[in-house]
């Protein structure tokens, strides 16, 4: 079997500390870091950037490096970044994750709050205040004469009313009103209630805009709880251990010939899926097609996307046959999370390409 030697990553600068943070600066004028990756391993290095908080920019994300070759990658901190009231010193550990066939490995984010501002000067003004108009004396006299006339005119109109003229105003103004005021007001002797149906009460009083799947709240969000969240992985570090760890178990319990362990890392529906023939027992399918192989050795198991459920993982391995021939595999494993909600399980298996 031909030796195979694992890429092997090594990053420089191993943590991103941008120093001083100016919110109030322009997106081109904040920050950046460059980032050097190389494989000092002896086969291809795939792998990628995945920045695990919303306010980090990487360029370019992917890198493909062969044994001795490195790529140089641009981080910029945006103008998004959390500023927590009374903290200067802001620290994000794995703000940013590289996945790679070489295993995954987390960088730690770190910054100052700068508040310092160009100074404003604002400008004086001189204001001249409006001289008031003063108003003829002459004038007063006039506008009392025209009020005079005015309220004669209205005290004749209304000495000349008659009851008809009255009855119909008042008419009028009980159809003016909504059917909420005239049951306030029928209360009152005023005029007379109309009671509203009972089912148009009901259908009021009935919410239309409330949905089963949105409760209400009535609590504030506290963004700040919320703003350091990875964003970009289904999977949150310390809740489970990742999908390529998890397949890379599976793999060292085969190679170790620990069946009963390797078989634990596989769904029920998997289980039936993969092993089952005739009745027979699942799990002894399962260890009778394993053992009949030799020289197992995963070559590498590479987490494809963040943001999907189940994980895909690209899984590349080898081993002999029956006949002493060796075979190499490229499987695509997807991973969900197990009954419990307390790991992943492999649930489905697609095969890519056999040699």
């Amino acid at each position: 079997m031909p030796v195979y030697v694992p890429p092997q990553l090594q990053i420089e600068p191993e943590t991103l500390a941008f120093g001083a943070y100016n919110p109030n600066l322009p997106l081109m004028q904040q920050a950046t870091i460059n980032l050097t990756i190389r494989n000092i391993g002896g086969s291809t290095l795939d792998g990628r950037l995945v920045p695990q908080v919303s306010w980090l920019i990487i360029n370019p994300l992917g890198f493909s490096l062969e044994a001795g070759q490195s790529s140089q990658h641009v981080v910029l901190i945006s103008t998004g970044a959390p500023q927590q009231i009374n903290k200067n010193e802001h620290y994000f550990q794995n703000g940013v994750v590289i996945t790679s066939n070489a295993g995954p490995s987390g960088l730690d984010v770190s910054y100052t709050l700068d508040y310092h501002q160009r100074p404003y000067t604002p400008q004086k003004l001189e204001l001249t205040p409006r001289q008031q108009r003063e108003t003829p004396l002459k004038i007063l006299p006039m506008l009392a004469v025209i009020a005079f006339i005015v309220m004669a005119i209205v005290g004749i109109r209304l000495m000349l009313r008659t009851p008809a003229q009255e009855d119909t105003i008042a008419y009028s103004r009980e159809e003016l009103l909504t059917q909420g005021a005239q049951t306030i007001f029928a209360q009152s002797g005023l005029v007379t209630e109309t009671p509203e149906p009972a089912a148009a009460i009901i259908r009021q009083a009935t919410p239309t805009t409330l949905s089963l799947f949105e409760p209400l709240t009535t609590d504030t969000p506290d963004l700040t709880a919320t703003a350091f969240q990875p964003t970009f992985t289904p999977w949150p570090t310390g809740q489970f251990l990742s999908p390529e760890v998890i397949v890379t178990s599976y793999f060292d319990a085969l190679v170790s010939g620990d069946y009963p362990a390797a078989w634990e890392f596989l769904t029920r529906d998997y289980q039936e899926e993969c092993c089952t023939a005739l009745g027979t027992d699942p799990y002894y399918i399962f260890a009778r097609d394993w053992s009949a192989v030799s020289d197992i050795q995963l070559i590498s198991a590479f987490l494809q996307e963040y943001d999907l459920n189940p994980a895909p993982v690209l899984v590349r391995y080898q081993y002999r046959n029956a006949d002493d021939e060796l075979q190499e595999f490229t499987q695509m494993f997807w991973l969900i999370v197990n009954e419990d909600q307390t790991s992943l399980l492999i649930n489905a298996v697609d095969v890519l390409q056999a040699n």
